[in-house]
């Protein structure tokens, strides 16, 4: 796909960001009335994910609950369509970074996020957080949102200080049905509570347990739960054992009631965890404001990361029980068979061969006919066409001049049948190339040949008439060029006489060598004599450096080749123009 700036719909679409494991992330704008411009971000469901109905189907319905939420510390959504059979989502754009590309921007200078700065930022996700799971319908009843995926790739961070929480994509209301396989977990593995890895019916204080690892990596610069394999980290979330004296004292009480295992003893909402952050900040750190994150980042630029490249897969065996992209909401565990991915371009693997075939099979029928059949019935009718004009000589009015009194006087002349002879040569070429040219119809009859023929005779040998063809020596500087005769090819390289050159008429006689520039000469032959066409040929430059491209001239009636310069007469020869 190319990625280069292009129109989508009514947005133009600029930069790709990323592309994880359901959905490719693009920088876009989108335009109004009056030079109105917006930037924003535009999610696009990948191919093999957009032709599952059920997964489309969930992420309109948890799209349009988005929609719903409006925060500031919360991502803002703003479309939901589909352009060419591509599903993607509309959200604010954040002019910044995400939390996990700050802090291993933070890690890469061998330092620990300050513990104010920490504070901050989760005071903030939790404010989003408790907005969410409070949030009511039109109807009053509480949609019961949660988002399942608090991790610091969702937690965004602006240049101006802001913290907003994104990619509610994966987060479920309790009164929509939304699709859900048996086996399947969603969030990333790092960030999970206990209740998700064992399949139990998630509350809102799942996203407090979330959020408590989040904090406690920020404050000592490393995971909760961390582990060779998947099935090591799920282990060590079904215990919940975190050694929490690696961690700033003020905080302590705070990761404890947000990491316990027992959903009961855990905070009771998000605004309880905030309420608690907010002390805590008071006290380290009084009159924290935004402009001080925004500080912390401008001193720690956050360490840009490549565009990511993980495409979710099925389950390995190989591998572990569970197999998950670190940058995909999805994974699988024994027990789903769930459909492989559908690849949307695997049918031009075997309908791109089909049609190169056909197309080819006809270009190549089409160039046999062409030179196989038209070309030969062409080149025959161009010979014919002089004896259809053969009929204005019947002017010769021998038969009724000659009368039957006058042949007995006649008849002791014995000279006329030598006479016939003699004239013959004069007519017809010595050469073997002048009789290429040929001469249609027969040596003239001599005035008294009437007398000694009946009258009923006269009509047939008034018939022929001598038709006379005109030739051209062709020579080319140097020899070895293709002859071309009004477009149609020869068989001829020069030197070569080229004949049944129709009189009186121009005819286009191009020449063609591997090496040299084409050339063209109009010749009008005026009589049956031989006459050389000397045309020395120009070499083609050498594409040494970009030359700017002479026009080309096309004739009327077909095509003409490259004209070098424009026509001029040559002296030497009458009725020759010569293009270069």
């Amino acid at each position: 796909m190319n990625d280069s700036p292009r129109p989508f719909g009514k947005y133009f679409l600029l930069q790709k960001i990323a592309t994880g494991g359901m959905a490719e992330i693009y920088k876009a704008k989108t335009f109004g009335a009056d030079g109105f411009e917006k930037i924003v971000v535009i999610k696009k469901v990948l191919p093999h994910w957009a032709s599952d109905p059920d997964f489309v189907r969930m992420l309109k319905d948890e799209a349009k609950l988005s929609v719903l939420l409006n925060h500031p510390n919360i991502v803002e959504v703003f479309d939901l369509g589909s352009v060419d059979h591509e599903t993607f989502i509309a959200m604010e754009y954040v002019e910044g970074a995400d939390l996990k590309s700050l802090m291993n921007g933070v890690a890469a200078k061998g330092a620990k996020v300050i513990p104010a700065v920490a504070a901050f930022i989760a005071m903030q996700v939790a404010e989003g957080l408790d907005y969410a799971h409070k949030k009511v319908g039109a109807d009053g009843i509480p949609l019961g949102i949660i988002h399942r995926d608090v991790s610091p790739h969702n937690i965004l961070l602006s240049n101006h200080g802001e913290v907003k929480i994104t990619d509610f994509g994966i987060a479920k209301a309790t009164s929509k049905k939304s699709f859900t396989a048996t086996g399947t977990l969603k969030g990333k593995f790092n960030y999970m509570s206990p209740e998700q890895v064992k399949s139990e019916p998630l509350t809102p204080k799942t996203d407090l347990f979330s959020l408590g690892l989040v904090l406690y990596e920020m404050l000592t610069g490393k995971k909760a739960f961390d582990a060779d394999t998947e099935v090591g980290i799920i282990e060590k979330i079904k215990h919940a054992q975190i050694d929490l004296s690696q961690a700033p004292e003020e905080f302590r009480e705070i990761l404890a009631k947000s990491l316990q295992s027992d959903v009961a003893t855990r905070y009771e909402s998000a605004e309880a965890m905030q309420m608690d952050l907010a002390q805590v900040l008071a006290k380290i750190h009084p009159g924290f404001l935004p402009k001080n994150l925004a500080e912390f980042i401008r001193a720690y630029p956050p360490e840009p990361k490549p565009i990511e490249q993980t495409q979710s897969q099925g389950p390995s065996p190989l591998s572990s029980p569970i197999s998950q992209s670190a940058k995909t909401s999805i994974s699988y565990i024994p027990g789903y068979n769930a459909p492989p991915p559908k690849k949307g371009r695997s049918i031009w693997v075997w309908l791109l061969p089909l049609l190169l075939l056909f197309f080819g099979s006809i270009a190549v029928a089409g160039y046999l006919a062409w030179t196989q059949v038209i070309q030969p019935r062409l080149a025959a009718k161009i010979p014919a066409s002089p004896p259809a004009v053969a009929p204005a000589p019947p002017v010769t009015p021998p038969a009724p001049v000659a009368p039957a009194p006058p042949p007995p006087p006649v008849q002791p002349v014995a000279p006329p049948p030598p006479a016939v002879a003699e004239s013959q040569p004069a007519t017809l070429p010595a050469t073997p190339q002048a009789a290429m040219t040929g001469t249609l119809g027969a040596a003239p009859v001599p005035e008294s040949a009437p007398a000694t023929q009946p009258a009923t005779t006269q009509p047939t040998a008034a018939a022929p008439v001598k038709i006379e063809m005109g030739q051209a020596d062709v020579v080319s500087t140097p020899e070895g060029a293709l002859i071309f005769v009004d477009d149609q090819p020869t068989n001829m390289v020069t030197p070569a006489v080229v004949g049944n050159l129709t009189l009186n008429q121009p005819h286009r006689i191009r020449l063609m060598k591997a090496g040299y520039l084409p050339l063209e000469a109009v010749y009008m032959p005026t009589n049956s004599q031989l006459t050389r066409l000397n045309l020395p040929l120009r070499p083609a430059p050498v594409a040494d450096f970009p030359r700017r491209r002479r026009p080309l001239y096309r004739s009327e009636g077909g095509s003409a080749p490259l004209r070098q310069t424009p026509p001029t007469q040559n002296p030497g020869d009458s009725g020759i123009m010569i293009w270069r």
